[in-house]
């Protein structure tokens, strides 16, 4: 559980730094990036905080997330199974 709470706090660090970076001229500025626009990052980051903080709720609770690998990718996409 420790994993994904650490992984949850670090990608959401990351997001408030990339929101800090597309927000604040003087950062921009300060590093050469004029005109940065990291929203697309700061979403994605954002999105894996919250799966990473999800995990580790359902690890607390006992469950597992299992991909079952099938020969057929279409099928291994749909199959999960909870351990």
């Amino acid at each position: 559980m420790d994993f994904f709470l650490e992984n949850a706090r670090k990608s959401l660090q990351s997001a408030s730094f990339l929101y800090a970076g597309t927000t604040k001229k003087e950062l921009q500025e300060a590093y050469g990036f004029e005109d940065f626009d990291g929203s697309l990052w700061i979403i994605n980051s954002s999105y894996y905080s919250m799966f990473y903080m999800a995990r580790a709720l359902l690890a607390n609770e006992g469950i597992k997330l299992y991909l079952i690998i099938m020969r057929n990718r279409k099928e291994a996409a749909l199959h999960m199974k909870w351990g």
